[in-house]
């Protein structure tokens, strides 16, 4: 029993370090991703409570096995009826865990190599749509030109067309994001993971911008 009590004690330390400490400034990745590796590891502790009776407070090493984590993975497809792409982003939750776990403490080690070779689902690859000419073209004409709030939706509609960014990119970008002193505009996007990346726009989407920003 004062195994178990010690490597309990173990998991959690590592845990908490993980999700403190690693994940937010090692690794500097976002709060979404952060929040969805809570989220994997917590339907993990919640599949080995009901399928092996372990707690939380008992926690072994041993909980991490590649033979748990196949049949986690299974349960989730089974009886959580995740689709294979969901059941990866829980596997790479788990994986990102042990990659650490192994990192600082030894026993661990043997885990995070049997997790490694365990492969991922296979995810059916959807043709990607798209929408014609004509119907981007109608897409733009919905803002009116004519009030402030159009041109400032226009432009920010032509700037999602041009660069390709993700919504919550474009929503956080600032004034100071956009250079307009070069010979090309560029901007500069704050992007998953706090990357950053700059990216040119066409004169058409500067023309756009400038009209927006001069309404405000």
């Amino acid at each position: 029993m004062k195994k178990t009590s010690k490597e309990s004690l173990q998991v959690a330390t590592l845990l908490g370090t993980w999700f403190r400490e690693y994940l937010p400034a090692q690794k500097n990745v976002s709060s979404n991703t952060i929040e969805s590796y809570t989220y994997a590891l917590s339907l993990f502790f919640h599949f080995l409570e009901i399928k092996a009776a372990l707690t939380f407070d008992s926690l072994t090493f041993d909980a991490f096995s590649k033979k748990n984590i196949q049949q986690y993975l299974k349960w989730l497809r089974a009886e959580r009826n995740c689709c294979p792409a969901s059941c990866n982003i829980r596997l790479a939750a788990v994986r990102s865990f042990l990659h650490y776990a192994a990192g600082e403490c030894i026993p661990m080690v043997q885990y995070c190599q049997s997790g490694s070779l365990i492969p991922r689902m296979k995810v059916e690859s959807k043709p990607v749509s798209y929408l014609s000419k004509i119907a981007i073209q109608n897409l733009f004409a919905q803002p009116d030109q004519n009030t402030r709030i159009g041109i400032r939706d226009l432009s920010l509609m032509v700037m999602l067309y041009d660069s390709a960014m993700r919504i919550s990119e474009l929503l956080s970008l600032k004034i100071g994001d956009i250079r307009f002193d070069l010979d090309v505009t560029i901007i500069t996007i704050t992007g998953k993971g706090k990357k950053i990346r700059t990216i040119p726009l066409m004169k058409k989407t500067m023309i756009h911008i400038v009209a927006a920003r001069d309404k405000t």
